[in-house]
């Protein structure tokens, strides 16, 4: 009978979702529960799978660290044990080492408890990196909403002294007042991109079909594109679905901007957008100069750029993503293989479905001409 109930005992441990594992004062593995065996692999001494799988520098000797278990009492915890996982990639365990058997008689067997902390870890450093972006957003609107009032009045003042300039026969003074005009103006713009950036309310609620919405930001910028011997290629799915508009023809007016400016000698500028399982999914492939080396995803933090100074305030990307993170979607970077880059765009179509639940108007594309 006592056999039969140890027996479901072990059943029970080797089901928990955190390795197990019970050792003599030597090291030797006793018995271990299946997640263990599966993050230590088929050892037989405890030891001597920490020191293969650990790669740690306070615990550089676990032999050492299980002999001084014997003399101790209750359980002893290590915190963020940095190891090996098994398909190459780092993680963190909790250790926790504990003595089996009575308080007066000396421990022979003893447990180890193995944690992987590695998905807590991470969500803590998520955490303190939206709570650094909660604080910026916060000082930016400060100071923009500061630099907002007297910079409104220095213009205003500027444009009166441009045009009384205008009577003048020297045409100096005219020429330093517009140069002053076009340092406030680049002033404006990178407070304008503080404001969005640490603006958290949603735009209007207007439902449109999001090919709609990237055609509106190509025909905007349709110009410009020309000027650069830019092409736009489209390749649209049909049958997109309709989407909360929200502040999206900002962020493809931002991508296809950036994707301009990434091909100074022209080229062509390819946009798709299709359904992709539970998504839709919006592409844009330049044969541009290409990403940074190894910044792919530092492009999407707020104020880094790769433009000389003066000229970008590495805003408008981390704007970007923002207001795709709102519909819980994703915006990622790569470079192409045949050269340049490509800015994915993925949004759930659970985001899509909200303004139709809503019963929100639809703007509508307008008629086709015959």
């Amino acid at each position: 009978m006592a056999a039969d109930t140890e027996q479901t005992e072990f059943s029970v441990l080797d089901t928990l979702p955190m390795a197990l594992v019970v050792f003599q004062a030597d090291g030797r593995i006793v018995w271990s529960n299946t997640q263990a065996r599966e993050n230590l692999g088929q050892a037989e001494n405890l030891a001597d799978a920490l020191d293969a799988c650990t790669a740690d520098t306070r615990f550089d000797d676990w032999h050492k660290v299980l002999s001084e278990l014997s003399g101790a009492r209750g359980s002893i915890r290590f915190l963020n044990i940095n190891c090996r996982a098994t398909d190459s990639r780092s993680k963190l365990i909790n250790l926790t080492l504990a003595a089996l058997g009575g308080p007066s008689a000396e421990p022979e067997r003893f447990l180890a408890l193995l944690e992987d902390v590695s998905r807590f870890a991470q969500l803590e450093r998520e955490l303190a990196h939206s709570e650094r972006l909660a604080a910026l957003g916060k000082f930016s609107a400060e100071v923009a909403h500061e630099l907002n009032n007297p910079l409104d009045g220095i213009l205003r003042y500027v444009n009166l002294a441009i045009r009384l300039c205008q009577s003048l026969e020297d045409e100096r003074p005219g020429k330093y007042l517009l140069q002053a005009r076009r340092g406030l103006m680049r002033m404006v713009r990178i407070i304008t991109e503080l404001l969005e950036f640490s603006r958290t309310s949603d735009a209007a609620l207007v439902e449109d079909c999001i090919d709609h919405i990237i055609e509106e930001a190509l025909n905007a910028l349709e110009a410009r594109a020309g000027e650069a011997s830019v092409k736009f290629q489209r390749q649209f799915a049909p049958n997109l679905p309709f989407i909360r508009t929200g502040s999206l023809f900002q962020v493809f007016c931002n991508l296809i901007c950036n994707a301009i400016e990434a091909m100074p000698d022209g080229g062509m500028l390819t946009i798709t957008a299709e359904l992709s399982g539970h998504d839709v999914r919006i592409s844009l492939a330049d044969v541009g100069v290409g990403l940074p080396d190894g910044e792919a995803q530092r492009i999407f933090e707020p104020f880094f750029t790769t433009k000389p100074a003066g000229q970008g305030t590495g805003l408008g990307l981390a704007i970007c993503r923002e207001v795709i993170e709102k519909y819980q979607g994703t915006i990622s970077a790569a470079d192409r293989p045949s050269g340049g880059a490509i800015i994915t765009v993925t949004i759930p179509l659970s985001s899509c479905q909200t303004a139709a639940d809503l019963h929100l108007p639809r703007v509508l594309p307008p008629p086709q001409a015959d």
